[in-house]
């Protein structure tokens, strides 16, 4: 022991302490201008940027690790108090919870960036919006597991605490249920892809097409051009029926021609109505048929089942009046008229008997 301005100084300590915060120096700087940039040329060779990410998270938690425990180590040499030695250790076990909940705080740019490729290669656009709010939700998950996991390590009961904002919390639960609904609704919406903005849907009292997609409710144009905001908890428990993902549409009806219409005429116009669906070009293929089905009551009725290439309402459309006006020109070109709903009434003739009068 020396003597130092009227103070007792343990020689050895004093030079131990200064040993240990020469290390940490020393440790620090070989890990900051050393060891990172090594490895930083070897993650730089690679394709992916993941490994760099990786470095970059770790650096700061890293560097803070090294000087806390060599701080750490030098309060343990100078102090000697039991109870202090105690409240060092609990601050040991503190710091090493927060080292830990901020390394995973900072992989939230890992996450964040995966779910963005993912998002990019499925051309989910609408999803992209609801990043900032997963990326927060993370963070917060974070933030209160290292409080709580922290202020156990202290002494504090967790359940009883958790119990105690229950109580308060109820009511706030309640109060936020909507908006609870709404958020998992979006994100069904997100995770399920029933639809996208521009998808021409129908629900089970709403159809038009879909404008924007939100974290609380979706906005669908009608067709009578109404805007309608829908509730994503709505949606998300209603059957959806995505007209824009259907690979082809439908057309069938009966066509009626007059009973006065000769078999043979009526076979021709047939074969030409069936060549002409399939030479169209918006008609698709595999499925067409035209047949001479039934005897009606007023008209003899062609069935026509077959489907157009195109989804879109309008072009849709546009296809089926085309058919329709070139399947007009066939039976006229043909000399066959169209049936319209008639009743033929026949009278049979007596023989007129005359009355003799006596």
């Amino acid at each position: 022991m020396k003597e130092f301005f009227g103070l007792q100084v343990d020689m050895k300590k004093l030079i131990l302490v200064a040993c240990i915060l020469l290390a940490s120096l020393v440790v620090r700087y070989i890990f900051s201008f050393v060891i990172l940039p090594m490895l930083r040329k070897l993650t730089n060779k690679t394709k992916t940027n993941v490994d760099n990410d990786i470095l970059n998270i770790f650096e700061p938690p890293v560097n803070a690790m090294i000087l806390f425990l060599g701080i750490f180590a030098i309060s343990e040499i100078l102090i000697t108090n039991v109870k202090i030695e105690t409240f060092l250790i609990k601050i040991l076990k503190s710091f090493i919870i927060f080292e830990f909940c901020w390394i995973l705080y900072r992989s939230e740019i890992i996450f964040d960036k995966a779910l963005k490729t993912i998002f990019l290669k499925k051309k989910l656009d609408t999803a992209l919006n609801f990043l900032p709010v997963f990326n927060k939700f993370i963070k917060v998950t974070v933030f209160i597991l290292g409080f709580l996991l922290i202020i156990q390590e202290w002494g504090i009961n967790i359940g009883a605490l958790i119990t105690g904002l229950g109580i308060g919390g109820v009511a706030v639960a309640l109060a936020a249920k909507d908006t609870v609904a709404n958020f998992f609704g979006s994100l069904m919406i997100l995770l399920d892809t029933p639809f996208k903005i521009g998808d021409w849907i129908q629900t089970s009292n709403i159809e038009g097409v879909v404008e924007d997609i939100g974290f609380r409710s979706t906005k669908i144009r009608t067709f009578a051009q109404a805007l309608i905001s829908v509730p994503n908890s709505q949606l998300a428990n209603d059957s959806i029926t995505n007209w824009s993902k259907m690979g082809k549409r439908r057309i069938t009806y009966q066509l009626g021609l007059k009973y006065d219409s000769p078999a043979d005429k009526l076979k021709e116009c047939i074969d030409k109505i069936r060549l002409m669906l399939e030479n169209h070009p918006d008609i698709h293929k595999d499925t067409i048929f035209v047949y001479f089905n039934e005897f009606a009551e007023s008209s003899l009725n062609i069935f026509l089942y077959f489907f157009t290439i195109t989804t879109n309402w309008k072009k849709y459309l546009e296809v089926r009046e085309d058919v329709n006006f070139k399947i007009k020109k066939i039976v006229e070109n043909s000399g066959l008229e169209f049936a319209f709903p008639s009743t033929s009434l026949y009278i049979e003739n007596q023989p007129l008997k005359l009355k003799k009068e006596g």
